[in-house]
């Protein structure tokens, strides 16, 4: 489940964008995607499967691969 948190003012105000990617376990190592495999990309922070209480956007790929909770603008919620 992904909670809104549209009416909620954002404690990462001022922080790099944390884009939160879930997608079922596979060993395909996609921080290895991101230069030096930081899970960074310019300004843009991505926390792959890790548990994170609030995030700027997410991105399901594929299946959520369980049950999930976070707080995330509802327009900022990707699934692919």
């Amino acid at each position: 489940m992904i909670v809104s948190g549209a009416d909620r003012q954002s404690e990462r105000i001022g922080a790099m964008p944390l884009i939160k990617i879930l997608m079922p376990a596979t060993r395909w190592p996609l921080a290895r995607q991101t230069p030096h495999g930081s899970a960074c990309w310019g300004d843009y922070t991505f926390a792959i499967n890790n548990d994170v209480d609030e995030c700027d956007a997410c991105v399901v790929l594929d299946a959520l691969p369980g049950v999930e909770r976070c707080i995330c603008p509802p327009e900022r919620v990707f699934y692919l």
